[in-house]
Protein backbone atom coordinates (compact mmCIF):
# COMPACT_ATOMS: atom_id res chain seq x y z
CA UNK A 1 0.00 0.00 0.00
CA UNK A 2 1.49 3.32 -1.09
CA UNK A 3 0.66 6.60 0.63
CA UNK A 4 0.17 9.58 -1.66
CA UNK A 5 0.81 13.07 -0.31
CA UNK A 6 -1.03 16.14 -1.58
CA UNK A 7 1.09 18.12 -4.10
CA UNK A 8 1.65 21.02 -1.71
CA UNK A 9 2.88 18.78 1.08
CA UNK A 10 5.05 16.77 -1.31
CA UNK A 11 6.68 19.94 -2.66
CA UNK A 12 7.40 21.12 0.88
CA UNK A 13 8.95 17.75 1.73
CA UNK A 14 11.15 17.91 -1.39
CA UNK A 15 12.28 21.45 -0.54
CA UNK A 16 13.11 20.41 3.03
CA UNK A 17 15.05 17.40 1.75
CA UNK A 18 17.06 19.61 -0.62
CA UNK A 19 17.80 22.07 2.17
CA UNK A 20 19.04 19.28 4.44
CA UNK A 21 21.27 17.94 1.65
CA UNK A 22 22.62 21.45 0.91
CA UNK A 23 23.34 22.07 4.59
CA UNK A 24 25.13 18.73 4.86
CA UNK A 25 27.31 19.52 1.84
CA UNK A 26 28.07 22.98 3.27
CA UNK A 27 29.19 21.43 6.57
CA UNK A 28 31.39 18.96 4.69
CA UNK A 29 33.07 21.83 2.83
CA UNK A 30 33.52 23.94 5.98
CA UNK A 31 35.02 21.18 8.16
CA UNK A 32 38.51 21.37 6.58
CA UNK A 33 38.55 25.16 7.08
CA UNK A 34 37.54 24.73 10.71
CA UNK A 35 40.20 22.06 11.16
CA UNK A 36 42.89 24.28 9.61
CA UNK A 37 41.92 27.20 11.86
CA UNK A 38 42.03 24.93 14.92
CA UNK A 39 45.40 23.51 13.89
CA UNK A 40 46.82 27.01 13.43
CA UNK A 41 46.13 27.77 17.08
CA UNK A 42 48.14 24.81 18.42
CA UNK A 43 51.56 25.36 19.89
CA UNK A 44 54.49 24.77 17.54
CA UNK A 45 56.02 21.33 17.90
CA UNK A 46 53.02 19.77 19.61
CA UNK A 47 51.91 16.60 17.81
CA UNK A 48 48.41 16.34 16.38
CA UNK A 49 45.87 15.05 18.88
CA UNK A 50 44.55 11.51 18.54
CA UNK A 51 40.98 12.66 19.11
CA UNK A 52 39.03 15.58 17.69
CA UNK A 53 40.32 18.59 19.56
CA UNK A 54 39.11 21.80 17.95
CA UNK A 55 40.27 24.14 20.71
CA UNK A 56 43.67 23.27 22.11
CA UNK A 57 44.21 23.87 25.81
CA UNK A 58 46.94 26.50 25.43
CA UNK A 59 45.76 28.61 22.49
CA UNK A 60 48.84 29.91 20.67
CA UNK A 61 47.92 33.30 19.20
CA UNK A 62 51.65 33.92 18.84
CA UNK A 63 51.58 31.77 15.67
CA UNK A 64 49.78 34.54 13.80
CA UNK A 65 52.17 37.23 15.00
CA UNK A 66 55.08 35.05 13.89
CA UNK A 67 53.62 34.54 10.41
CA UNK A 68 53.06 38.27 9.89
CA UNK A 69 56.57 39.00 11.17
CA UNK A 70 58.34 36.33 9.07
CA UNK A 71 56.45 36.63 5.76
CA UNK A 72 55.97 39.74 3.66
CA UNK A 73 52.18 39.89 3.76
CA UNK A 74 52.12 43.52 2.67
CA UNK A 75 53.73 42.41 -0.61
CA UNK A 76 51.20 39.59 -1.07
CA UNK A 77 48.28 41.90 -0.38
CA UNK A 78 49.62 44.55 -2.78
CA UNK A 79 50.09 41.94 -5.52
CA UNK A 80 46.55 40.66 -5.00
CA UNK A 81 45.12 44.18 -5.17
CA UNK A 82 47.03 44.94 -8.37
CA UNK A 83 45.88 41.72 -10.05
CA UNK A 84 42.29 42.34 -8.95
CA UNK A 85 42.36 45.98 -10.07
CA UNK A 86 43.43 44.89 -13.55
CA UNK A 87 41.50 41.62 -13.93
CA UNK A 88 38.03 42.72 -12.78
CA UNK A 89 37.61 45.76 -15.06
CA UNK A 90 39.14 43.86 -17.98
CA UNK A 91 36.75 40.97 -17.47
CA UNK A 92 33.76 43.30 -17.20
CA UNK A 93 34.70 45.15 -20.39
CA UNK A 94 35.30 42.01 -22.46
CA UNK A 95 32.20 40.26 -21.09
CA UNK A 96 30.12 43.33 -21.93
CA UNK A 97 31.54 43.49 -25.46
CA UNK A 98 30.92 39.79 -25.94
CA UNK A 99 27.36 40.10 -24.68
CA UNK A 100 26.77 43.05 -26.99
CA UNK A 101 28.18 41.11 -29.96
CA UNK A 102 26.02 38.05 -29.24
CA UNK A 103 22.77 40.00 -28.82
Amino acid sequence: MRVEFPPRRRRRFEELTLQVIAASVAVLFLLPLLWAAAASLREIGVPSPRRIDLISSPVAWENYRTVFRVLEFHRYIANSLIVTAVAVPTTVVFASLTGFAIS
